[in-house]
């Protein structure tokens, strides 16, 4: 059992569970394909680089949930900055952190990003 039995599909946010220990609530899962089997799971980071899982993927799930971290950044990045562009303001949170004023059109933005440019 190596690396070649297994692959790093995608990291993504469209599962919010581990189908290994039924950790609940993540904000990211890897799926992993088992080319013997056909079958795509989705874990959490922990799992998919747990040896004991026996992927052996714990380089290619590191550079690919780097790979998620630095996307959903400059997606973030890029909604701020049209967001600004066409007037919309900030203002400080409970916390002191700075957030959109209309959080639901700053997600709009986002979105359609995402959608057009594929980051």
């Amino acid at each position: 059992m190596g690396a070649a039995r297994y692959s790093v599909v995608e990291v993504s946010d469209s599962k919010s569970f581990c189908q290994c220990c039924g950790k609940t609530g993540l904000k990211r899962v890897v799926f992993i394909a088992d080319s013997e089997t056909g079958e795509v799971r989705h874990f959490g980071s922990t799992c998919a680089t747990s040896p004991a899982k026996g992927f052996g993927l714990d380089a290619e799930v590191k550079a690919v949930l780097d790979g998620f971290v630095r996307r959903e950044a400059g997606l973030n990045s890029a909604a701020g900055y049209a967001y600004r562009r066409e007037g919309g303001k900030y203002a400080n949170d409970a916390s002191n952190k700075r957030v959109p004023v209309n959080m639901a059109r700053w997600f709009e933005i986002r979105e359609q990003i995402s959608l057009a440019s594929k980051i």
